[in-house]
């Protein structure tokens, strides 16, 4: 398994997704072999605390099939990994280290990502956030 930085700003109190490509032992990963998913986020200035964390259910987030919609840009392979992540969550702005744990019907896990998050309150255009 090889790990890849995913880095993105978003504004405070705001929507956003997270989209990976999961594989395990080579072939893409889908609901039958994935049992749980978490995530753990810390902010960056403080990274012994957790800002935020929770469990994902693993049917809302986990595809069958790549997915190759307008919100994946990083090839024309697709997704299958997807956490849209709600307003009420990052609501600080800051930078922020997210990660994610998928545990595997055999019971091993693996942590991907990670997510590097800045959460911003105005955007450089002087556009307001939350």
């Amino acid at each position: 398994m090889s790990c890849n930085e995913i880095v993105g700003c978003v504004l405070e109190d705001s929507t956003f997704a997270v989209m990976a490509r999961l594989q395990v032992d080579g072939a893409n990963a889908t609901q039958a072999v994935v049992s749980a998913i978490t995530y753990k986020a810390w902010d960056i200035a403080d990274s012994g605390t957790v800002y935020a964390s929770g469990t994902l259910t693993v049917a809302d987030v986990v595809f069958d099939t790549l997915q190759t919609d307008g919100r994946w840009s990083q090839d024309a392979t697709g997704y299958n990994f997807r956490h849209d992540v709600g307003q009420g969550v990052f609501v600080k702005p800051g930078r922020y280290r997210v990660e994610y744990t998928a545990t595997l019907t055999g019971g091993n896990s693996f942590v991907f990502g990670p997510v590097l998050l800045q959460v911003a309150d105005t955007w450089t255009d002087g556009t307001v956030g939350g």
